[in-house]
């Protein structure tokens, strides 16, 4: 579990999703990427690959299926 900080939050918050996503801004577009040089990510939904359209809907998805709902 991940130990908040503070007492807005909960004591402690449930690791509900295991992805950590890079974003990109190319002027006003932004997109995801998961296979960034240098930076630390982590995807168990999207796969390694740049120029990924935001869209959590992907990420819900694999979630769902994962956890059988």
């Amino acid at each position: 579990m991940i130990k908040a900080i503070g007492k807005a939050l909960a004591t402690e918050i449930p690791t509900l999703f295991s992805d950590v996503i890079y974003c990109v801004r190319d002027g006003a577009k932004f997109t995801w990427d998961t296979a960034a040089y240098g930076v630390d990510v982590k995807t168990r939904s999207l796969g390694y690959r740049a120029g990924i359209e935001p869209n959590f809907g992907a990420v819900f998805d694999a979630w769902k299926k994962r956890s059988g709902v």
